[in-house]
């Protein structure tokens, strides 16, 4: 997904107890092969992280420990991710296709073209 390139699956597995805000990174995130890597964020991803954080608390369950959690107050589905992609492409008025996936090819071109070597994400 857009958040620091990551891969949907890998956005789905975040815990609330990962965003380290001393050093601005995501840490030990554990990819699709089973390596750990720290991922940067930008202070503004990270302003905006911490609020999710604090509304979170009136949604998450209380032994929830996913970073993003449904209204049900349980970790997030791949699905219901996708569903609001969908959603958010709708709001703004954007008629092209839209997914998770395409997020994260629009961030890896982004960073790319800002000189960000890509080689550094996963696969």
């Amino acid at each position: 997904m857009a958040l620091a390139g990551l891969w949907l699956s890998e956005v789905i597995a975040l815990r609330v107890d990962q965003p380290d805000e001393a050093c601005l990174a995501l840490i030990a995130i554990e990819g699709k092969d089973g390596t750990r890597r720290n991922v940067e964020i930008c202070s503004n991803a990270m302003l905006l992280l911490a609020s999710w954080i604090e509304a979170r608390r009136s949604l998450a369950a209380p032994d929830e420990t996913a970073l993003f959690v449904s209204r049900s107050g349980t970790r997030m589905s791949a699905r219901s991710i996708q569903r609001l992609v969908v959603r958010w492409r709708a709001a703004i008025g954007k008629r092209q296709h839209l997914t998770p996936h395409g997020l994260r090819h629009t961030f890896c071109t982004i960073s790319s073209s800002l000189g960000g070597d890509i080689r550094l994400l996963p696969a």
